[in-house]
């Protein structure tokens, strides 16, 4: 179900994560509660009205066994008009939404629509996972039940592992015969030694695999989404996920696209993407391309890239395990790229500009709640 609010955050995924440049650190036990905001705003500065289909859809965290969410407040507002009505509900692809109540389906010239929900998280305290991976311990992917492949490594127009270019690299890599965690590797390696890192106007809101490998640059989503495609190309299974990571002290950043027609903002988070693979004999296990423990920086010819001194760190030191990562949603199926230039379009073609905000705080947890809590996924 194609909505432009998951697009919104999908551009946002796509436009603010640096997180590669940042100091990685190990989670501080006693910082477990944070207060997310999260508000945006929609200029429709042309001469007909814009419709807001999906505008009304927000993306938050579910609840699930690493942490707990509570909605605190949603409201929306155009003019005299406002309405803090709102309801949970899931997604074809298992996230959760807040789908504000009364929503206009237009937005009438030289009117602002504007939005702010306000959540609370209590992320459960965990010790990291200490997974012991040999690659010949791990079958090959012919033992993957069907069911898994069915869901997750069917050709999309995101992950299309038949595209010239990446039906070439998987020639050229050639994993057939090799256990699942092997061919895995492999791929995590090629990426590692040939995709850089963007930086300044390298940075893109739309970027494909096969751009990735053609352009060879690339950020969190960039690089795991060229992993996903490849992965599924051989029949494991595999999706993008992402969330947010606390960033106590750093300087509010801002960043703009579009001649500043889309401005998103951030004060002390930063968003991550990360592929999830499913390797027997161990499940489903996430992929971490740029933010890791164990990884170091490299540059070549003016360009950065982020190494690991094993692939295997990729895994073991994700973020996801080591750090106290927000999980805001999976995209399993979705192709948030076209979403992001069908955005795009909007903007321009009703001379519009769209602000997001986003802020997270520390949060004292008390000993109960009775806030609204988000559906468990």
């Amino acid at each position: 179900m194609s909505k432009l609010s998951r697009l919104i955050l999908a551009a946002l995924l796509a436009a603010s994560v640096a997180l590669a440049l940042l100091l990685f650190l190990r989670p501080s036990v006693e910082q477990v509660g944070y207060r997310y905001t999260f508000r945006l705003y929609v200029l429709n500065n042309g001469s007909s009205p814009m419709p807001l289909r999906g505008f009304e859809c927000i993306t938050v965290p579910p609840n699930s066994s690493r942490q707990r969410v509570w909605v605190v407040s949603a409201r929306w507002w155009i003019g005299g008009s406002a309405s803090s009505s709102y309801e949970l509900r899931g997604t074809e692809e298992g996230n959760v939404e807040v789908k504000l109540l009364g929503v206009p389906d237009l937005l009438m010239p030289s009117s602002t629509f504007n939005v702010e929900v306000s959540i609370h998280i209590h992320l459960v305290s965990h010790d990291g996972v200490d997974l012991s991976l040999a690659p010949d311990v791990s079958p090959t992917p012919s033992s993957i039940p069907e069911e898994l492949k069915r869901s997750f490594c069917s050709k999309t127009s995101l992950w299309d592992f038949e595209n010239p270019i990446l039906s070439q690299l998987l020639s050229n890599l050639n994993v057939e015969g090799h256990t699942t965690l092997s061919a895995a590797l492999t791929f995590i390696e090629w990426i590692d030694q040939r995709i850089a890192y963007p930086q300044g106007r390298e940075w893109g809101l739309v970027r494909y695999p096969n751009q990735t490998v053609v352009e060879e640059l690339g950020d969190c989503d960039d690089r795991a989404n060229l992993f996903i495609a490849l992965c599924r190309g051989v029949g494991i299974p595999c999706f993008l996920q992402y969330g947010m990571i606390y960033e106590p002290g750093a300087k509010p950043s801002s960043v703009s696209y579009l001649n500043g027609r889309y401005r998103h903002s951030m004060s002390q988070l930063s968003r991550h993407g990360w592929a999830v693979a499913y390797i027997p004999p161990w499940g489903w296990l996430p992929v971490d391309f740029t933010f890791f423990e164990g990884m170091t920086f490299r540059k070549d010819g003016g360009r950065l890239y982020i190494e690991a001194s094993s692939p295997i760190d990729h895994i073991r030191g994700a973020a996801v395990n080591v750090r106290r990562v927000i999980v805001e949603g999976n995209v399993t199926s979705r192709d948030y790229m076209a979403l992001n230039l069908k955005l795009l379009n909007l903007l321009e073609e009703h001379n519009a500009f769209l602000a997001c905000e986003e802020s997270l705080e520390p949060w004292l947890v008390p000993p109960y709640v009775s806030l609204k809590a988000c559906l468990t996924r």
